[in-house]
């Protein structure tokens, strides 16, 4: 018989006097009523030890991956702190091209457009002309990795005391679902931010 087996036995006993004796339980009065209720409990001990039994070398185990994960936590971490920081400079630099672009776009669209309102240039010309109008493109390939600029509505607090009673505890989430549905809130509006994601 090996180790494991042996220290098995104890509870293999225990666990199929428990099930024999409660197929022979039979409750015909209140005073078997009582019997059975500490019966009841000697079998609820009998499955919390072993549960325990069973779980212990979880708990070891989860234990000793919380003790690693802190170790690594301090050995790594700063590495870590450092690679994001690194990460979201070079995204914010992304953004700002992005927004120089943008920029320079829009001034050229807006100088096409007062030329085709002052008659300068034809609606044709000029909707040809916009569409030459450099951007960027949404996603750019790098020869390792590739880039996504996405636009989403992010919820802006302008003046918390202009908000409606009904949004008196601000629930952002039910704000901003408001503003997108197009219903106005006064103290709130969404304004699009840029964000990047990488592969």
């Amino acid at each position: 018989m090996d180790k494991q087996t042996q220290e098995l036995a104890p509870i293999k006993q225990q666990v199929t006097k428990a099930s024999i004796n409660a197929g022979a339980l039979s409750i015909r009065k209140e005073e078997d009523l009582k019997q059975s209720t500490d019966y009841l409990s000697k079998i609820k001990a009998i499955a919390k030890t072993v549960k325990e039994r069973m779980n212990a070398p979880v708990k070891r185990a989860y234990q000793a991956y919380k003790d690693i994960k802190a170790e690594q936590e301090i050995t790594f971490g700063g590495f870590i702190a450092d690679l994001e920081r690194a990460e979201k400079i070079v995204k914010n630099k992304m953004l700002g091209y992005n927004e120089v672009v943008e920029a320079r776009a829009k001034k050229k669209e807006d100088a096409i457009a007062e030329k085709v309102e002052s008659g300068e240039m034809t609606f044709e010309e000029g909707s040809k002309k916009t569409e030459e109008v450099k951007t960027l493109d949404t996603k750019i390939d790098g020869k390792q990795g590739q880039i996504q600029y996405r636009t989403i509505q992010k919820l802006v607090i302008e003046d918390e005391t202009a908000i409606p009673r009904e949004f008196l505890v601000i629930d952002q989430y039910a704000v901003k679902k408001a503003l997108m549905a197009g219903r106005e809130v006064a103290g709130a509006k969404l304004v699009e931010e840029k964000l990047i994601a990488a592969k």
